[in-house]
């Protein structure tokens, strides 16, 4: 059986500067998979959307049996795309529907690391609807992200979910099993502390839930945001309405000082008068 799915994720970074002519790294991922007796095919391509090249590229895949790390390019240009193909054969898994975690990692022009994140699924066997639905909105910065999911059946469902993140970020507990009751909708939330994230970029996020039975393997991949921007630091926000109000005072506050100052010389010059 052959089953080919195209799914594109991407990852827009806009870099805080005060230079006007501060770039953006925008990547996007494609990635196209078939399977073809018992072989996952697929080609993974990236793009770069970006105002700026990005550097030393390379992508991580999580295969059910382990990551491979597969470099891509070491200069990836404004508006240029590059692509690679790969195989990996799939053994003795049950039937039915994988994720397939893809991390794009990527450097600006100061080897500063960057990542995107993709997962797209596939499927092995025959195809089998998961049962569940799954739901969630954008997270602004860090802080907890949650998911809502329903299960569809008229049975109860024990179910695992996986948190997926960039790299920029961390999550102490990524994995939470639960029992879903017919028809109930649970809330699933993940915790998220930013490391090295960038403030005003937005990374894509996914919560894979899995459940399976003796013979089959269920996925439901659900798409999450973080708009990451800075909180807490409102005067660095504002800086340059400060910087505006302090230029404007010192250029209404030079004539009152070169008056005083005047006066001052005069009242000196009136002392040593009176001394001599």
């Amino acid at each position: 059986m052959v089953l080919a799915l195209a799914l594109v994720g991407a990852l827009s970074l806009f870099r805080p500067s005060s230079q006007a002519l501060a770039g953006t790294l925008t990547m996007e991922i494609q990635a196209s998979l078939a399977v073809r007796e018992k072989i996952l095919e697929g080609t993974i391509t990236v793009v770069n959307r970006g105002d700026e090249p990005a550097r030393k590229v390379h992508a991580e895949i999580g295969f059910p049996g382990g990551t491979v790390v597969r470099e891509i390019v070491d200069l990836l240009g404004v508006r240029q795309s590059a692509s690679f193909s790969f195989e990996n054969s799939l053994g003795e898994m049950k039937e039915g529907t994988y994720a397939l975690p893809i991390t794009v990692v990527f450097h600006d022009s100061r080897l500063y690391p960057f990542s995107a994140l993709a997962c797209p699924k596939f499927t092995f066997g025959k195809t089998f609807s998961p049962g569940l639905s799954c739901s969630t909105t954008p997270l602004e910065s860090g802080g907890e992200i949650v998911f809502e999911i329903k299960n569809l059946e008229s049975f109860s469902r024990r179910i695992k979910s996986t948190f997926l993140f960039p790299r920029e970020f961390y999550c102490p507990r990524p994995e939470i099993s639960l029992l879903i009751a017919p028809s109930e909708t649970k809330a699933v939330s993940f915790t998220l502390l930013h490391s090295s994230a960038i403030p005003g970029a937005r990374y894509p996020v996914y919560c894979v839930i899995e459940f399976e039975n003796e013979k089959r393997r269920h996925t439901l991949v659900c798409p999450g945001e973080i708009r990451f921007m800075e909180k807490g630091n409102w005067f660095k926000r504002t800086r340059w309405y400060w910087l505006a109000g302090w230029l404007l005072l010192m250029a209404l506050a030079i004539p009152h000082k070169k008056k005083t100052g005047d006066g001052f010389l005069k009242k000196s010059i009136d002392t040593i008068k009176r001394i001599g």
